[in-house]
């Protein structure tokens, strides 16, 4: 598998609608249709893209877009990225910034402080529940080697001038001035 079929798995998943547990249960249901080591293809291309992903530049837009952000709530933002497709994806890692046009960014009501975080941690299981009911084994994962990560320079996520420097479309759009 490459990442253009792997790209065109999740468009598809996309296209038949809903929310991050619809899109991920359609995609379990392409991924189980096959073979074993097409769903081990894709899952090591997902965790290429989790790693390639892994920035600091990026982890700062999740912190505005969530009001915060873990760790784990980090990688629940990927998979959430993932999940929107290959070109708000690529776009993201050139420009964090430019979430500020996606849809459910713009959607979001800063006066209520984000009830609802953008995030997709089911799809990021996608694989290994699909391999398990495909081959009713657990999916191999010592197998897969991590991809290595380069998150780049970090800074304090809570320094307000550095934020609104770095995000200046997220940092408006999201109304955190008014939110201090």
């Amino acid at each position: 598998m490459d990442r253009d079929r792997f790209w065109m798995l999740i468009d598809t998943a996309r296209t038949a609608g809903g929310d991050c547990e619809e899109l991920t249960a359609h995609l379990v249901a392409l991924l189980t249709g096959l073979p074993a080591n097409e769903i081990v293809a894709f899952q090591q291309l997902l965790d290429e893209l989790l790693a390639e992903s892994f920035r600091y530049t990026l982890w700062g837009a999740a912190v505005l877009i969530n009001a915060g952000c873990s760790d784990d709530g980090f990688e629940d933002f990927r998979g959430w990225l993932i999940a929107q497709g290959r070109q708000v994806y690529e776009a993201a890692l050139q420009d964090p910034d430019s979430l500020s046009l996606h849809p459910q960014v713009r959607n979001l009501d800063p006066r209520r402080m984000w009830p609802t975080m953008l995030d997709c941690q089911p799809l990021l299981a996608a694989a290994w529940e699909a391999y398990r009911a495909t081959t009713g084994q657990e999916f191999p994962s010592e197998d897969l080697p991590w991809p290595p990560r380069d998150p780049g320079p970090a800074w304090d996520f809570d320094d307000h001038a550095e934020m609104r420097q770095r995000y200046p479309k997220l940092w408006t759009r999201l109304g955190w001035d008014t939110a201090f």
